[in-house]
């Protein structure tokens, strides 16, 4: 319980209140306090998301005939064009991901495919 005592002064036959001091911390909440809880986030897994399945993606056919390789900038040849990485083959709309000696990565639909050169 909150205990006060009071300073009192006697000035001129008047008896005055001139202070309170106090004995304990007034911010401190005078009712028990629980112990406060952990707050959890839980991330919702793929398989427990309501919702239908996802769309089966399918590449559209292109060919990849070159690939040039060992250079500050990989290229490569899709359809008799070329490209680099970053950048969208425009017969399918996929995007380069990554270009490796004999495989290049692309993009399409949120999904990755791999394209291998065309042996002649």
């Amino acid at each position: 319980m909150l205990k006060l005592k009071m300073c009192l002064i006697f000035m001129a036959g008047v008896l005055c209140y001139s202070a309170f001091a106090l004995e304990e911390d007034p911010f401190v909440p005078m009712l028990p306090q629980e112990p406060p809880k952990k707050q959890t986030t839980e991330i919702a897994k793929s398989s427990s998301v309501a919702g239908p399945p996802p769309e089966a993606v399918t590449l559209p056919a292109m060919v990849l005939s070159g690939v040039l390789w060992g250079t500050d900038k990989p290229m490569v040849i899709i359809d008799d064009k070329v490209y680099g990485v970053g950048s969208i083959i425009v017969s399918s709309g996929a995007k380069i991901h990554k270009i490796e000696k004999n495989v290049v990565t692309v993009i399409y639909k949120m999904q990755k495919f791999t394209l291998t050169p065309v042996a002649k």
